[in-house]
C-alpha cells in the first residue's frame, strides 16, 4: 500500500513497524485504499446480470403494488421474491412422491397414451439437450 513506511523510513508495501508513526495524510491513503478494495470486493461478490422477462399485465401490476406498498423497487421486490423461493424450492412437502406414487391403472394407461401422443407428434426425434 502507497504511504506505508517500514522501521527503516523507507516507503513500502509492508506492514508499519511498531512504533513508527504515519502522517495523518499516509493514514487517509491507506484509508481510501482500503474503501477501495472493499467496494472492488463488494462489486466482484454481487456481480449484477441484466436480464428481461416478460410478465402479464395484470402480474406487473401486481407486483408493483406490492414493491410500492413495501416502498422498494421493482426490481428489488423481484430480487427478494426469487431469493426467498429460491432459498425454498429445494425442499419437497412430505408425502409428495408417495403421492405421486399412488396412481391407479386407468390414471397410468392415460398418462403413458399422453407421451406416446406427444412423442409421435414431435418434429424432432429427440428432446432438446439442455
Amino acid at each position: 500500500m502507497a504511504g506505508i513506511v517500514d522501521a527503516g523510513g523507507a516507503a513500502g508495501g509492508g506492514v508499519p513497524a511498531l512504533g513508527v508513526r504515519r502522517s495523518p495524510s499516509a493514514a487517509l491513503v491507506e484509508q481510501a485504499e482500503v474503501l477501495a478494495l472493499h467496494n472492488l470486493f463488494h462489486m466482484l461478490a454481487h456481480v449484477v446480470m441484466p436480464t428481461s422477462i416478460h410478465l402479464p399485465k395484470p402480474l406487473l401490476a401486481a407486483v408493483d403494488r406490492r414493491a410500492r406498498a413495501l416502498r422498494v423497487s421493482r426490481n428489488r421486490w423481484i430480487v427478494r421474491a426469487l431469493q426467498r423461493e429460491l432459498g425454498n424450492g429445494g425442499e419437497w412437502s412430505p408425502g409428495f412422491f408417495d403421492r405421486l406414487a399412488e396412481t391407479d391403472a386407468e390414471t397410468t394407461a392415460a398418462v403413458d397414451d399422453l407421451l406416446a401422443a406427444i412423442r409421435a407428434r414431435r418434429t424432432r426425434k429427440t428432446p432438446p439437450r439442455l
